[in-house]
């Protein structure tokens, strides 16, 4: 019974991150863009996703179902391989998971009005998802090769 839970497991999970490769796909375009592009990109997107719903309650509410989302599976996939090294792979993807969800929601100035801080939410950012991005490939290999 329990060889058979694992099995299906590892079906549901290659499955989510075999999807989740997928959109990444689609992400490195925009990861590949100049800061100029990114910036007028992650702005329009913000105020593109937050005008779908109705109130910033809704939205809020449609982010943290996605990021307890990546959590859950990101938990399951540990629970599964329960490697050592995978493990604290996760840790860390968690962390970037959340980092790039909440700085996802930063507006960012004209260039020509770029500080610091500024600077460092953009480049933070762009690490995030490309440690999130990387974690997902890690996952689906871990998964179709580790028993």
């Amino acid at each position: 019974m329990e060889l058979i839970l694992e099995v299906i497991s590892r079906i549901v999970l290659v499955g989510y991150f075999f999807i989740t490769l997928l959109l990444v796909g689609c992400q490195i375009q925009v990861r590949l863009l100049s800061n100029a592009q990114y910036i007028t990109y992650s702005n329009y997107v913000k105020e593109k996703n937050m005008s779908q719903y109705e109130s910033k309650t809704k939205y809020y509410k449609t982010v943290i179902k996605g990021i307890m989302l990546q959590l859950v599976s990101m938990l399951w996939t540990v629970i599964i391989i329960h490697q050592g090294w995978f493990t604290v792979i996760s840790g860390l993807a968690s962390v970037f998971v959340l980092l790039e969800t909440l700085l996802g929601n930063y507006s960012f100035p004209k260039m020509s009005n770029f500080r610091l801080k500024d600077w460092s939410v953009l480049y933070v950012k762009r690490v995030a998802g490309i440690v999130s991005d990387i974690y997902i490939v890690i996952a689906l290999v871990a998964l179709c090769v580790i028993y």
